[in-house]
């Protein structure tokens, strides 16, 4: 039986192992397929395995779902600029203990907001790094070349992004 672990984001009240565990479970009785709706069922009952990872309460998750929706609006908006050439409108920044969505013409004159939009974004290559590192250690070697092109490209992002959040 495997070993599970989370890697960055943890649900509360469900230990890796018993997720991992159960999901395989979910998996196997669901002709070696898992999706979203199928978990939140199994969950469902109060004494299943996986409840306490959910929000249970309509109006908590309704609530949830709207700042789900509302950060995908947001992320959504692109400003017009010459032609069809579009810019993200506003791009999300952490500064201390404060997170937030700050104009990215205004953001990048903020030397704090930069540095914490380049933080963020070098979060986010480092986790498709990570997703790409892990589909090479797992693939075939007839398939591990094309995405060692998309491995290389990222790097070489990183490594940008890194440049830039010096200067």
């Amino acid at each position: 039986m495997p070993e599970y672990c989370f890697r960055e984001w943890a649900p509360t009240g469900v230990e890796a192992q018993v997720a991992g565990d159960e999901l395989e479970r979910i998996r196997k009785a669901n002709g070696d397929q898992l999706n979203p709706k199928q978990v939140v069922e199994v969950a469902r009952p109060s004494d299943a395995p996986l409840h306490a990872a959910f929000t249970w309460d309509d109006t908590g998750a309704a609530e949830r779902w709207r700042l789900h929706e509302a950060r995908h609006l947001i992320r959504s908006v692109r400003v017009l600029v010459v032609g069809s050439k579009t810019e993200p409108a506003f791009v999300h920044v952490r500064v201390e203990d404060a997170q937030y969505y700050q104009a990215t013409r205004v953001a990048m004159r903020r030397k704090n907001e930069w540095q914490a939009a380049l933080n963020g974004l070098a979060s986010t290559l480092a986790a498709a790094q990570g997703a790409v590192d892990d589909l090479i250690a797992l693939a075939p070697d007839r398939r591990k070349k094309p995405v060692r092109n998309a491995q290389r490209a990222i790097r070489a992002a990183r490594t940008s992004v890194r440049k830039v959040a010096v200067v």
